[in-house]
């Protein structure tokens, strides 16, 4: 057997084991860091416009200063998850200002 089968073996395999794990894990790693980085400008996007419309009432323009910084920011994002990270941001930030 010619050591030149022996290493194009080795490289189909290697070849196949990128293709298979490392790949998909890299695709996993960056989708997952987009996500966080999302959920913090979301956070952000939150605390201030909590801050810049203070008051209860101004709901729609809170939601709007929201949506237009993380579209400002790159943030695509399905509307029903938005909604729910919203809403999650916003009770989180209610628990900080009873403490």
């Amino acid at each position: 057997m010619d050591i030149t089968d022996i290493l194009s073996a080795v490289v189909a395999l290697i070849s196949a084991l990128l293709t298979t794990l490392l790949i998909p894990w890299l695709r996993g790693r960056l989708g997952d860091d987009a996500v966080s980085r999302a959920h913090q400008w979301i956070s952000i996007a939150v605390q201030a416009a909590e801050q810049i419309y203070a008051g209860p009432g101004r709901g729609a323009e809170k939601k709007r200063y929201v949506l237009e910084l993380l579209a400002d920011r790159g943030v695509k994002i399905d509307e029903k998850a938005l909604e729910a990270v919203l809403e999650a941001e916003v009770l989180k930030l209610g628990e900080e200002v009873r403490l």
